[in-house]
């Protein structure tokens, strides 16, 4: 009896053992594969943090394709590895324009504001609300109190620069 089970235990472990032995070196194609994958993404974030909001670009990495999307609007694939272990990944930046860095507005960027709203009526409050009631210190401006306002406006209505709030 112990030979039959040893026989029927043998049959079992060779036909079983293919699957083992792949279920064995899996984590380490997974392990491969995401080596790849991290030096690719640090190959491509280095490059955006280097470039974005430039007037000029650095040389592309080996490995990676630079992909001018329009409007100075970039994106680059870079990519690392072998065979089925080779690894991709793109990121997208915009490249600086001289348009943004000549636009004028009427008031300075203030530095602090208040925790008061400015009324609708005096959307910025330089028209009386600031002086009359805050003592010239500044209240929110109607655009920076929700996004939905913040769109609402046009940039060539801004009496000072906003665009860094990122509403």
């Amino acid at each position: 009896m112990n030979m039959v089970s040893s026989l029927v235990g043998l049959g079992i472990m060779g036909a079983s053992f293919p699957m083992m032995s792949q279920v064995a070196i899996t984590p380490l194609i997974a392990n491969k594969r995401m080596v790849n994958f991290s030096v690719a993404e640090v190959m491509a974030v280095t490059f955006v943090a280097q470039n974005e909001g430039q007037m000029s670009m650095t040389e592309v990495p080996d490995d990676c394709t630079l992909n001018d999307l329009g409007n100075n609007a970039y994106q680059i694939t870079c990519s690392h590895g072998e065979g089925s272990y080779r690894q991709s990944v793109s990121r997208s930046f915009r490249e600086g324009s001289d348009a943004q860095e000549s636009r004028t507005y009427p008031y300075p960027t203030p530095t602090s504001y208040t925790h008061y709203h400015c009324p609708h009526h005096d959307p910025w409050g330089v028209v009386y609300f600031n002086e009359t009631h805050l003592g010239g210190q500044n209240c929110v401006p109607v655009p920076l109190q929700s996004s939905h306002n913040f769109n609402q406006w046009d940039e060539e209505d801004w009496l000072w620069d906003i665009s860094s709030y990122g509403l």
